[in-house]
């Protein structure tokens, strides 16, 4: 009886340690449980043609449980059999539910361009899914495979050049027009997307000048941006008629194809600058120096508070002296050195400048100047700084020019010096690869319209053609 009695005491110690476990137990994590793929099925085969690259591939899976509650996101990844996934072509990222669609010429791609695998061929590959949450090592799906046949065309077809005018005389009152290159779609290649590069070269020349990066069908250059790279770039004559070749190359992952040249008749702008009411900046900078009528800083007029004011840019690359003059000669008002910010019509004395980057503005009314030195950058929501903080731009002295190179989003972008709003451009004319910069308080952005890394140039050069302040942003490579 004793015995009976000391069991049930036992019995009883081990029924309330057991609760005791459980309640304990609520709070405890789970062992995690990776992601399982339950389509396609292992061993499913998959043959791409021309007729159903459009078509979807449907990939789902059992969840992963990482025995907390936490968001999860998944990424599929494809490999050659085998192989350990180092080098493996990414179907999908940062997926959110436990399925997705993969268009057949996503997986063909990786396929043909990813895994350099040999076209038009069956090959066997291994599919994965990853499940990643913040904080937490990710959990990896057992592989299934698959065998894909993937496919590339045999026919290569470039496409077919068009021009919207055979002939273009660049002149002031032009600057603004436009040509429109235009081309038939190219068949080439296995990539998901066929690019164009568009190139402009003067006709039997060796040099050429990338005008544009598109996955577009056209096009369009500004008069002022044909002259801009025939005088500057391709080393042209101003005023002088060039027959000027345009070629589209098609690329489609590793292959490309270019079309035959079409031709236009360009005559460049005048080499003086034509246009009335500036300020002409002169002196021992220039080549040669003290003539005003050559390669002279051109300040362009605007109004402050009811007063005509002209306003440059300019580079000395050690101390200099200038003067300033309303024509393009001596013959007419000469403005020189009276005082430090002060000008004088009936003196002589030059005016010294330290070498440095400067916004030149002139006063002729109230006969005074002023040199305001100056660092260039760019902001908005297409750069890295968003519209709180400038990403500085460097300064090319070979070319004067003020250049970024930088991966861009999809979004604007307008320029500023020395990280304020005080002095701050835009284009003229917005969404253009290139054009007149024009000082504005308004929002007239630059809209970056794909992601990638461009190149952004500045100019405020204008002793040369143009003789604007103009801009370029170029999508690189």
């Amino acid at each position: 009886m004793k015995q009976l009695k000391l069991m049930a005491m036992m019995l009883t110690v081990l029924i309330l340690g057991a609760c005791g476990d459980d309640d304990d137990g609520g709070n405890e994590v789970s062992d995690p449980v990776a992601p399982s793929v339950t389509a396609p099925t292992d061993g499913s085969s998959i043959v791409i043609t021309e007729s159903n690259l459009e078509s979807d591939l449907e990939i789902s899976w059992a969840a992963a449980d990482f025995g907390v509650d936490v968001a999860v996101s998944y990424d599929i990844q494809l490999d050659v059999d085998g192989g350990d996934f180092s080098n493996a072509a990414t179907l999908a990222a940062g997926v959110n539910g436990v399925s997705t669609t993969i268009a057949y010429s996503v997986l063909n791609s990786a396929v043909i361009s990813t895994l350099e695998q040999e076209a038009n061929t069956a090959v066997d590959l291994d599919l994965r899914v990853v499940a990643s949450s913040q904080g937490l090592d990710d959990l990896t799906s057992g592989v299934i495979g698959l065998n894909v046949t993937s496919f590339k065309a045999d026919v290569i077809v470039a496409p077919v050049t068009t021009l919207s005018s055979a002939t273009v005389a660049v002149t002031s009152e032009t600057l603004s027009n436009e040509l429109t290159i235009s081309w038939s779609a190219a068949t080439v290649g296995s990539g998901d997307t066929t690019i164009y590069t568009v190139a402009m070269s003067v006709a039997g020349a060796e040099s050429s000048q990338t005008v544009a990066i598109t996955g577009d069908l056209q096009t369009t250059l500004t008069h002022e941006a044909l002259n801009f790279y025939l005088d500057q770039n391709l080393g042209q004559d101003p005023n002088t008629e060039v027959s000027v070749e345009f070629v589209v190359t098609a690329t489609s992952g590793e292959e490309s194809i270019a079309a035959e040249a079409a031709t236009a008749a360009i005559t460049t702008l005048d080499a003086q600058y034509s246009g009335s009411d500036v300020m002409y900046m002169t002196g021992s900078f220039t080549d040669p120096g003290w003539e005003p009528w050559n390669n002279a800083v051109i300040l362009h007029p605007f109004d402050n508070e009811g007063t005509t004011n002209y306003e440059g840019y300019a580079y000395f690359n050690a101390a200099h002296e200038v003067k300033f003059t309303d024509q393009a000669g001596w013959d007419g008002t000469n403005y020189a050195f009276d005082s430090d910010g002060v000008l004088t019509t009936t003196g002589t004395g030059n005016i010294p400048v330290a070498a440095g980057h400067y916004r030149v503005i002139v006063d002729p009314t109230n006969l005074t100047y002023s040199f305001t030195e100056v660092q260039w950058g760019v902001i908005g929501t297409a750069t890295p700084g968003g519209w709180d903080a400038s990403t500085a731009m460097t300064f090319n002295e070979d070319n004067n020019t003020w250049e970024l190179t930088e991966d861009l989003v999809n979004g604007a972008l307008k320029f500023r010096a020395n990280d304020g709003w005080d002095i701050n451009f835009g284009p003229r004319d917005s969404f253009t690869n290139r054009g007149e910069l024009i000082h504005t308080d308004a929002a007239i952005d630059f809209g970056v319209t794909e992601s990638g890394n461009y190149t952004v140039v500045i100019s405020f050069d204008t002793s040369v053609s143009p003789y604007k302040w103009n801009f370029e942003v170029i999508r690189n490579q």
